[in-house]
């Protein structure tokens, strides 16, 4: 079963190193069949809260920034625009596949029942002949830049009866940080649920009801242009519509909550308990699904070393208490490159109070001296105008 699994990983890694290759797994029929299996995830995946948000994020990012793409599409996007247009885009995926991949770009984890030696020579009879290609190292992104403008409030609208707003904090890159994690040690903090936490204080007045904090560990919040550390704060009505209103003063509450960490320090003892519980889980960790075991560690290769395959999201190796701080200073709210989006199904009531108060304020400053910040209110055909404000609603381009 192992040495059949092997044989069919090596064909593919013989058609991808070869330019000339038949593209089997290319054909006409099986790319048609793919293309509507992903608009059917696509339309049922938009029914969830964080992909609503990722057509934003994508959308609202810098021009020619990596991130300033979207990862999938409908049926529209992805069939009929493009035929129309004269877009051949399955040649395109052709022309894609044999200029960025290749076996140089590629991790092999190999998980079975036979012994080591047996394993490896497996491994190395099948993809030891295999060629580089054309293709070098893989990209990185370190030289992009943060993906988005600072400072910016998005009101997107809700599916569901719901009221949430993200903070999201520009980080630059941490992977080389992996066996020490300060950014661990401020989600822990901000996401912290006990008595004299941030989530209490919100709780106490009102104003949410959960939060949580901190980098996802997928490709889109982690990569090699910018590390995302987001603060997730579900808002009642109250915590909505309190002080300036827009799910604004539960934010300020998170700020005042960073600025008590900065000026109060970093804290060795947090550190230290925060080590001493991943010592806990993988000391006492279940058996890991075998697929998923794989995926982890060929997905972490080319960044982990090898003896850090097995435990990396565990290890606490160092106390770092200046780039703690560093990074705190990174989410100062005058100097931080922060953006905020609000989830809303009051998305109709926001827009209409933010355009009367766009009003009131040209009429007053008819000069427009007041701010210089650009908005735009883009609605669903596409079309968008500008005005000074630091609200952005969106609904769709």
């Amino acid at each position: 079963m192992m040495r059949k699994l092997l044989e069919t990983i090596h064909q593919e890694l013989l058609l991808t190193s070869c330019s000339h290759g038949k593209m089997v797994y290319f054909s006409t029929g099986a790319f048609k069949r793919h293309h509507n299996a992903a608009c059917l995830i696509h339309g049922w995946s938009c029914c969830f809260l964080h992909c609503c948000c990722l057509l934003p994020l994508s959308y609202q990012s810098r021009p020619g920034h990596i991130y300033n793409k979207f990862s999938w599409g409908n049926l529209e996007s992805l069939w009929d625009q493009p035929r129309k247009a004269g877009i051949d885009v399955r040649q395109h995926i052709i022309d894609y596949y044999r200029r960025e991949y290749g076996p140089a770009r590629m991790n092999l984890a190999l998980l079975g029942g036979e012994p080591l030696d047996q394993l490896e020579a497996w491994v190395r009879e099948m993809f030891g002949s295999i060629k580089s290609g054309i293709v070098g190292p893989a990209n990185t992104f370190s030289n992009a830049g943060q993906p988005f403008e600072g400072r910016r409030l998005y009101i997107v609208p809700a599916v569901k009866e719901h009221h949430e707003i993200t903070v999201t904090f520009q980080l630059p890159c941490l992977r080389a940080h992996y066996t020490t994690k300060p950014d661990h040690y401020i989600s822990h903090l901000v996401g912290h649920e006990g008595p004299g936490s941030l989530l209490s204080a919100l709780k106490a007045r009102g104003w949410a009801t959960e939060l949580c904090a901190g980098v996802d560990d997928d490709g889109y919040a982690a990569n090699t242009a910018t590390y995302l550390f987001t603060v997730n704060v579900v808002l009642t009505e109250a915590g909505l519509h309190a002080g300036p209103g827009y799910g604004l003063a539960p934010v300020a509450l998170l700020f005042q909550y960073l600025k008590l960490l900065t000026d109060t320090g970093p804290q060795q003892s947090v550190w230290e308990e925060l080590k001493a519980i991943a010592d806990m889980k993988f000391r006492f960790s279940e058996e890991e699904d075998g697929c998923e075991l794989v995926t982890r560690l060929a997905s972490s290769m080319g960044w982990v070393a090898p003896q850090h395959l097995m435990v990396a999201e565990y290890l606490h190796k160092e106390w770092q208490p200046d780039k703690v701080m560093e990074l705190l200073s990174l989410m100062d709210p005058v100097s931080s490159s922060y953006r905020i989006d609000l989830l809303t199904r009051s998305f109709t009531e926001l827009k209409d109070q933010l355009i009367k108060q766009q009003q009131q304020q040209q009429r007053s400053d008819p000069a427009g001296n007041q701010s210089t910040d650009q908005v735009s209110l883009i609605s669903t055909d596409g079309s968008s105008s500008s005005s000074s404000s630091t609200v952005q609603c969106f609904t769709e381009p």
